[in-house]
């Protein structure tokens, strides 16, 4: 079996809010996702799951995830790029792309008025910078241990509550928000 899909959603404190925020992401069994600002895995069946459970909502990617994808917003959806630099972006916005930094993401959320749920859809430093705020993560393990040069946060156990398998799919809660 080449990967498996994994659901984990955090169990504790839930923050009562109108709308999910998910992580959805591919990782190896070293939790590498991306090398030389590439996805390092590509497979039709997981990119057909990623557009399934993505189009006609809410994207939220960082700067480097946007370039990579040739700074064009993935169609039939509305993109957030997260930059530090907003104002050399800011000509591109349209009624689907608008461009924040990640101290005024919560003022997105707020602006947009959205009660269609979220997902962060890459690269690490978003993932991490937006940690906090994540609800759910669908994860697509990969069985390799290809090294890379970026990495997935650890989903531990001790946090994060592994819900159930959706074809291949695992799926895992939080927890909780604070290491104990």
């Amino acid at each position: 079996q080449i990967f498996r899909r994994i659901f984990f959603t955090f169990v504790k404190i839930k923050i009562k809010r109108k709308y999910m925020i998910r992580a959805i992401v591919a990782i190896n069994n070293l939790n590498f996702i991306g090398l030389n600002n590439e996805l390092m895995y590509s497979f039709k069946e997981d990119m057909d799951w990623f557009k399934k459970n993505t189009i006609n909502s809410n994207v939220i990617m960082g700067r480097k995830t946007f370039e990579s994808m040739g700074s064009k917003p993935l169609p039939n959806r509305f993109n957030i790029v997260l930059t530090n630099s907003v104002e050399k972006y800011i000509y591109l916005e349209n009624e689907n792309l608008n461009f924040c930094d990640v101290e005024h993401i919560i003022d997105i959320f707020k602006k947009l008025g959205k009660k269609d749920d979220y997902w962060i859809i890459g690269g690490s430093e978003i993932y991490n910078k937006l940690y906090n705020f994540i609800d759910e993560i669908y994860v697509t393990r990969i069985n390799d241990a290809k090294e890379g040069d970026k990495k997935f946060f650890n989903i531990d156990s001790s946090y994060w509550k592994n819900v159930k398998i959706i074809n291949k799919t695992v799926c895992m809660d939080r927890k909780s928000k604070t290491p104990m």
